[in-house]
């Protein structure tokens, strides 16, 4: 009899899948698609020293596995590639089931939880004054007079592909309530936060669907996951790119995601081109990570409920052929915005 996979496994071949296609922006395996602190072997790697872990979520509960898979994550890599990957991918190794999910997500271990958003050092990670994860003080706006301060971008997180939970962490002080009560704070900044407090509508009604969708149309599944990721980026500007270069940078991100969309079939290559170059660009400042974990996310789903079946449907020669002249940037090709709008 044919073993069902667990949701481990399941958990592992999302995270493979999703760092495989060559997203814009983000770690792949092709040609310029390593960061300076990880590449595609670290986002692998995590994927398979987290697997045993999160197939004991229901019994270590969702903060202690978190807490569990960062540690293995940073012994295993040295650098946080999947923060943001792993408060999505736990509640849902317990279960898929909506309403269930949200029974899931309002009994989570806080302390655990938040010590794992201190251990990885997410790329953002600010300090606000309610609930700030370095210290139990405040309610969680921003210190008067001052932005919560984003890392450097050299920081290990911020290069590390994503991820996410920045403003999470910024706002999840211990005994300032629930993880939840956390989540109201940060969600207005933080898209991982905002998925906790909607019950996963995006990751369901948008990221898995639309995955489902293209897939069952016949697209290879990393086209499938490239195309995904630039409606996803499109529709809400990258929380990730917001709490590193500012709202304005990632609106623009957004306008440019939209317009590789908009272009004709002939001119997708150059203008796919253009908007990675763009996004890589001053040491991948502009990484859309929180993009990538809910992709990830949106994998899992459609995976775990059957609707994407191993073996998958996979188009190495995604990687587009187009090269920029010398005479080209990447504002020449997917730009016409301003980025200090």
């Amino acid at each position: 009899m044919h073993k069902l996979p667990s949701p481990g496994q399941i958990a592992q071949w999302a995270c493979v899948a999703e760092v495989s296609a060559k997203k814009a922006g983000n770690v792949h395996p092709g040609q310029g698609g390593a960061f300076s602190d990880c590449d595609w072997e670290s986002f692998v790697v995590s994927a398979m020293v987290c697997r045993p872990i999160l197939d004991r979520v229901a019994e270590l509960g969702v903060g202690q596995a978190v807490l569990a898979a960062v540690k293995a994550t940073r012994d295993a890599v040295g650098v946080n590639t999947n923060l943001g990957m792993l408060l999505l991918l736990a509640p849902l190794c317990v279960t898929v089931e909506r309403e269930a999910l949200r029974g899931v997500l309002d009994g989570i271990d806080g302390d655990a939880m938040y010590k794992a958003i201190r251990l990885a050092k997410p790329g953002g990670l600010g300090t606000v004054d309610e609930g700030d994860v370095h210290d139990a003080g405040g309610l969680g706006r921003e210190k008067d007079g001052e932005r919560a301060k984003p890392q450097g971008a050299g920081h290990a997180s911020g290069n590390a592909g994503g991820k996410a939970g920045g403003n999470v962490g910024g706002n999840a002080g211990g005994n300032v309530g629930g993880v939840m009560d956390a989540m109201r704070l940060a969600e207005a900044r933080d898209g991982i936060a905002r998925e906790y407090v909607n019950g996963f509508a995006g990751v369901f009604d948008f990221v898995a669907r639309r995955l489902v969708e293209r897939y069952d149309a016949g697209e290879a599944l990393d086209r499938a996951i490239v195309r995904v990721h630039l409606e996803l980026m499109a529709r809400q500007p990258d929380t990730l790119i917001a709490r590193k270069c500012g709202q304005g940078v990632a609106d623009e991100s957004a306008r440019r995601a939209q317009k590789v969309l908009d272009c004709e079939a002939a001119d997708f290559d150059r203008e796919f081109v253009g908007f990675d170059a763009w996004l890589r660009a001053d040491g991948h400042t502009r990484n859309p990570g929180t993009s990538a974990d809910l992709i990830a996310a949106g994998l899992f789903v459609a995976m775990a409920r059957g609707e994407i079946t191993m073996p998958w449907r996979w188009d190495d020669a995604i990687e587009p052929t187009y090269e920029l002249d010398d005479d080209e940037n990447a504002d020449g090709i997917a730009g016409g915005y301003d980025d200090d709008e």
